[in-house]
Order: C-alpha cells, then structure tokens, then sequence
C-alpha cells in the first residue's frame, strides 16, 4: 500500500459517513481501496500516486473548511488519481519492454564500447567561442541504459539537473541519444535528438586508440566531432569540435566532464526531486 495513504486517512481525509452510507465511496475510504487493489505497485508509480495524494490532502483540508466536502467531489479527485495511474501504467509497460538488464550476449565484447558508460552521471560543461573564449558554463545530469534487448545503448541529458531547477526555470538541454552497434561495419549508428532545440543529428563512431569518435554533421552542415576520452570508473571526459574548412582544421566549441553518481546521491536527488514537485 502507498505510504502516504494511511496518513491522508488521519489527517486530511474522511472515513465512510454516516450521512453518506447509501454513496458509492468517500474521499479517504475509496483512496485506501484503490490503492490496496493496484498494490504492490513500483517506486516510480508509488511516487505519482503520492504526489497525488499531497494534492488530494489540500483538496480535503480545503473542503473541511468550506463545510462542502461531497462524495461526488470525492468522487472526481480519485478519478483524477486512477487515470494518472492508468497513464502510469502504460508508460510503464513500454519502459519495461525497451529497458534491458545487459548488454546483448553475442556482441557483449564490442558493446563495452559504450557499455562503460552505463549508468548516471553528473556532468560539468563549458562552452567555448571560436577563439577559445568561455561563454556559458552549465551543470546537469547524464543517464545512459541497455535497450532493445541490450543491441543499443540510450541515453537522455538533462540542464540544469531536476532537482536544482527553479520554477518555471527553462530546461537548456532535454535530449536523448540512441547508440546501435552495427556488426555489418564494426561501428555504431547514432542518433542525437534535441526537442528543446528542434534538432536531430545522426553520427557514425568508432574506437579510435583510447578514445570513442562520433562524426558527422550538425543541420546547418558543419562537420562535428563528438569524443569520449580520459575513461575510469568514475570521471570521463566529453568534447564537442566543429571543422570549417572541410576537416582539415578542429575547434572545440565544447567540454562536458562526467562524474559518476553513487547510488546514495541518487536516492537524495530522487528525494529532492519529490519534495519539490509536492
């Protein structure tokens, strides 16, 4: 059962009423029975439904208030609760077909290309001008995973991180990136997207020395360069480089420095993202 249902029960919701006996439910009742029947239910569902409750419990404390309280609005707000859950569901039934626990095992050796990435990160950029000039730094948040039976690795990027955005602060990057090993060329398709920038760019890496190269083109045309480099368990280096001149000559226009998350910082940032957003 959710944690926050036996609390909406004391403080801010109604047991059954004895005016209201002939009613289907009651605000507190109806909640205790819908989520006893959809339990056990995972953290990520658990979350929403108590993000819901929270609204709930000021709904009720509302009403309490204004002596309006009705089974029918009770009514309203749980099925407000059951469709988002419903909603939930869905988007959890395609997670749990996309994800996968590992990489897919006849090409396990060449996904380790990628596969070291796997995992969340936090990560520092800085942006340059054409003449090697800071102009923006910004921090945020990178988490790579197994797909599609462990053939491809995705990732999404997130800035600023969640857990430290203002309200109604503007995201600077929400993107993912899919990562698919081609045993046909020994190289990999990748594919960039950016919605917060209306952009998509595709790229063809490969293992160069100790470093992983992504090359081709941005939408406007220019040649790009993605690495990855200075690899170990817990730092990794990203460096963005734009040609001009048909490859001849490189300039970084960008740095990202990845340090990898415990899972003590992860469970505080979930936690902080939870308060927040209640």
């Amino acid at each position: 059962m959710c944690r926050r249902a036996a609390g909406f029960l004391t403080a801010g919701g109604h047991k059954p009423s004895e005016n209201n006996r002939n009613l289907e439910c009651d605000c507190g009742w109806s909640l205790s029975m819908f989520v006893s029947r959809h339990s056990p239910i995972d953290p990520l569902s658990e979350m929403r439904i108590e993000q819901t409750i929270v609204r709930l419990n000021a709904f009720a404390a509302y009403q309490q208030e204004s002596k309006t309280v009705t089974a029918e609005s009770c009514r309203c707000d749980l099925g407000f609760l059951a469709m988002h859950t419903r909603r939930a569901r869905s988007t959890e039934a395609m997670l749990e077909a996309l994800e996968a626990s590992g990489p897919y095992p006849d090409w396990a050796e060449k996904m380790s290309l990628f596969g070291r990435l796997v995992g969340s990160w936090d990560i520092e950029g800085t942006h340059f001008d054409g003449e090697g000039r800071v102009t923006k730094r910004q921090t945020g948040e990178w988490h790579f995973g197994w797909v599609l039976e462990g053939r491809v690795i995705q990732d999404v990027i997130i800035s600023p991180p969640r857990a430290h955005r203002k309200p109604g602060e503007r995201w600077q990057e929400y993107g993912t990136t899919l990562r698919a090993y081609d045993p046909k060329t020994d190289t990999w398709q990748v594919t960039y997207i950016a919605p917060v920038y209306g952009a998509t760019v595709n790229l063809v890496a490969r293992e160069h020395n100790d470093e992983i190269w992504l090359e081709g083109t941005s939408p406007d045309g220019t040649l790009m360069r993605w690495t990855f480099s200075e690899f170990s368990e817990d730092r990794v280096v990203w460096q963005g480089f734009e040609s001009h001149d048909g490859g001849s000559t490189w300039k970084r226009d960008e740095v990202i420095v990845l340090a990898r998350q415990t899972s003590q910082d992860v469970n505080r940032k979930r936690e902080k993202q939870f308060l927040g957003s209640s």
